[in-house]
């Protein structure tokens, strides 16, 4: 999993979306000793956003815990992400980093 990969701010994730997953199953390598883009072997970067966590969608409601969510790109062949610190998710749209 993501253990390895650079984190770009302060506190380590626990999580990542599963779409993200979906993105380094597809995109990513772990090539001595760092996670590495498929195409241009470009380091993959990785920075956490503190997210507030629904825990019930259908109400948009949670206990308001905000948690520190990876979100990972190649800096190469994609875009940093731009998501807000707060920017709710799903607790089930969340994968434990291994």
């Amino acid at each position: 999993m993501l253990e390895d990969v650079q984190v770009a701010t302060v506190g380590h994730p626990e999580y990542i979306t599963s779409s993200g997953q979906r993105w380094v199953d597809r995109h990513a390598e772990f090539r001595d000793g760092v996670w590495v883009c498929k195409e241009t072997g470009a380091t993959i970067q990785c920075k956490s956003i503190g997210r507030s966590i629904w825990t019930y969608p259908e109400a948009c409601a949670g206990s308001g815990e905000v948690r520190p969510i990876a979100h990972v790109w190649c800096p190469e062949c994609g875009t940093e992400p731009d998501v807000a610190y707060g920017t709710p998710v799903n607790e089930s749209d969340l994968v434990k980093i291994l």
